[in-house]
């Protein structure tokens, strides 16, 4: 999956219904979003948006620059079986690890 250089608006969990997505990439000519080892952020790193529910990876450790995790960003990462999470983290939303492995 890749976000184009001209998207400025994604919605919540825009892949988590993609079992077998295993990175997001994005544009690097885009303004709003960026891809962090294959995971939507913000172009701020201050927001994961979606974590692919396919990736292969059992750990995961968000950006020290991370302060909100999105409303079901890992949804249905069933290989995902522990997240490091930075310090400057003050927001996880509604149903942000809903049937993900941990």
């Amino acid at each position: 999956m890749n976000v184009g250089a001209k998207v400025t608006s994604i919605g919540t969990a825009p892949f988590n219904n993609i079992p077998t997505l295993t990175t997001v990439g994005v544009d690097a000519a885009n303004s709003h979003f960026m891809s962090g080892g294959g995971v939507l952020l913000t172009k701020a790193a201050d927001l994961v948006i979606q974590y692919p529910a396919g990736r292969p990876n059992n750990r995961y450790e968000l950006p020290s620059t991370v302060k909100a995790i999105g409303e079901r960003a890992f949804v249905n990462a069933a290989n995902l079986k522990e997240i490091t999470l930075p310090q400057v983290l003050d927001t996880i939303g509604g149903l942000a690890f809903g049937s993900a492995g941990l």
